[in-house]
């Protein structure tokens, strides 16, 4: 590794240290019951698998910090919570802290999103990141909010441990939507890309 590679990585270690710095404070408020809260809708328009409803579900992190307020994700749909339920809470605010409603709630459904635009620039859904990180381009927050939203838990990492001899640590895990195997793929990234995701799964 040169020095310039050594830079590069260290700045890109530092961006999402710092996305992910502040996706924590901002859903760890000191004051839940003060707290402008975003409540995100679990519901889905039709069926979805884990990936799919994970890549609209986490834009609910995204909404919460341009708005300044909390997430809180509502029980709409109990399976998503099931689907969540190895990894950490997104926050400490509960919907046990929502004793009224207001203008200190705010009820966000994104499937529904007003932002889900399409554009050349993203042909597949309407982009949607913090106005502070809009320069480092909508898949480098994407992947800052799937790896928020999916942090283990020690009891999840303790369990992989035992699976994985060799450790967690040497396990590559990759997740393809069904649609990214499918024509959606061939039609926006081209044959290359699609083969590869084809050799993958």
């Amino acid at each position: 590794m040169n020095l310039f590679d050594f830079y590069i990585g260290e700045k890109f270690y530092n961006w999402t240290r710092e996305a992910q710095n502040l996706l924590y404070a901002q859903n760890h408020p000191y004051d839940c019951k003060r707290q402008p809260i975003l409540l995100c809708s679990t519901r889905v328009n039709k069926f979805q698998g884990t990936g799919s409803r994970l890549f609209f579900l986490a834009r609910c992190l995204t909404e919460a910090l341009n708005s300044g307020r909390a997430v809180i994700l509502s029980r709409e749909l109990i399976s998503t919570h099931d689907i969540l339920s190895p990894f950490k809470p997104w926050g400490n605010c509960t919907l046990s802290d929502i004793t009224q409603t207001g203008s200190r709630v705010k009820r966000y459904y994104p499937m529904d999103s007003d932002s889900l635009r399409k554009s050349t620039e993203m042909p597949a859904v309407g982009a949607l990141f913090p106005r502070d990180f809009s320069e480092r381009g909508y898949w480098w927050w994407k992947a800052q909010e799937i790896a928020y939203a999916l942090r283990p838990r020690l009891d999840t990492v303790s369990n992989l441990q035992i699976t994985h001899s060799d450790g967690p640590e040497k396990v590559a895990v990759i997740q393809v939507r069904r649609t990214d195997k499918t024509q959606g793929c061939l039609k926006v990234y081209g044959s290359s890309f699609h083969f590869y995701v084809l050799v993958l799964t």
